[in-house]
């Protein structure tokens, strides 16, 4: 397999397409030189905040709008010259912002202010560590749904500063993504271990890439 190096990534776009005829609708370069557009997360006044992993800010673009704007940005998100930084985001119950880092499996809450700027970040202590957390949905109870990338599927109950983190299933080959529909979460097969280690370009992967859906006994 393999991909391209993130350190050798250029840049990326946010890209919309049309799910009934699959055309594209909108593409929007993220601001800065080094990007990856990672995950996306939708505020109630239609602004979408993306997570830039190659850098350590939140971007945002506001209804309307053909560019992004830096909307956060502070060391506590820096993954260092060999890590991945910020990875999955969500805008929780409570009307802020959640972003997770990859390499250093990190939680924070952002605060959206009133006027919609950013205001106090706050780092959520976990229960138990977060392993390479990746993709990040609200479910409708305010927990969080968050695909670890070393291999499970969590529930994240956030109380105050603390979270509690349980998990929901073991998915062998890495979880990227998840969202859920009605009572289950699927979850993507990422397998990152085989697509970003350049000593394993070229081997056959012993997992399908797929979708597994994980039954959830609440809402």
């Amino acid at each position: 397999m393999g991909v391209q190096n993130a350190g050798d990534a250029k840049g990326s776009s946010l890209k919309a397409f049309d799910l009934k005829t699959g055309k594209s609708k909108a593409s929007v370069a993220l601001a800065g030189e080094r990007t990856i557009c990672n995950d996306i997360a939708r505020g109630p006044d239609g602004s979408l905040y993306v997570t830039n992993t190659l850098a350590p800010e939140i971007l945002k673009l506001k209804p309307g709008a053909s560019s992004f704007e830096v909307w956060s940005k502070a060391p506590l998100f820096d993954a260092g010259p060999n890590g991945a930084g910020l990875d999955g985001i969500v805008v929780g119950r409570d009307g802020h912002l959640y972003v997770n880092t990859y390499s250093k499996g990190e939680l924070f809450r952002i605060e959206i202010k009133p006027d919609r700027t950013a205001g106090k970040i706050t780092r959520i202590e976990t229960s138990s560590p977060l392993a390479q957390p990746d993709g990040m949905r609200l479910m409708s109870d305010g927990s969080l749904l968050v695909a670890e990338g070393a291999g499970k599927l969590s529930r994240v109950t956030i109380d105050g500063d603390k979270a509690k983190v349980e998990t929901l299933r073991e998915i062998p080959g890495g979880a990227s993504g998840v969202v859920q529909v009605g009572n289950s979460a699927w979850v993507a097969v990422g397998q990152h271990g085989l697509l970003f280690d350049p000593a394993k370009k070229g081997t056959a992967p012993s997992l399908p890439f797929q979708l597994v859906a994980v039954p959830l006994n609440r809402p």
